[in-house]
């Protein structure tokens, strides 16, 4: 259990930071490039601050629970990270698009750490 430790994100002033890999468009079509990219950025951001944490790998742990699995980024990895890992059923629509998400933005950290 995470409550007596004590991560970077605890006191963070935007720890809805951590919650920026899920998909809170629920307007028809997909979201815009603008929206998207802010998502990416954030969420990158998220996991550049887990990647100094003292509890990251506790925090991971507690990721995997069936009550957090499906959002946010815990200990570094994104919630379509760990539903992918954990054998978690791919059969809705919102957990194909948090898995194709976390791709998309692991792709791109890719590139932007080599460039």
């Amino acid at each position: 259990m995470l409550s007596n430790l004590v991560g970077l994100c605890t006191d963070y002033h935007d720890p809805d930071l951590w919650f920026s890999d899920t998909d809170d468009n629920k307007g028809p079509g997909r979201p815009r490039t603008k929206e998207l990219l802010l998502r990416v950025e954030r969420t990158l951001k998220a996991i550049e601050i887990c990647s100094h944490c003292p509890i990251r790998e506790q925090c991971l742990e507690q990721g995997m629970l069936s009550e957090n699995i499906e959002n946010g980024v815990w200990g570094g990895v994104m919630a379509g990270e760990r539903m992918a890992f954990s054998n978690y059923p791919l059969n809705t629509a919102t957990t194909i698009m948090a898995v194709d998400f976390a791709r998309k933005v692991r792709s791109l950290k890719n590139l932007i750490s080599k460039a």
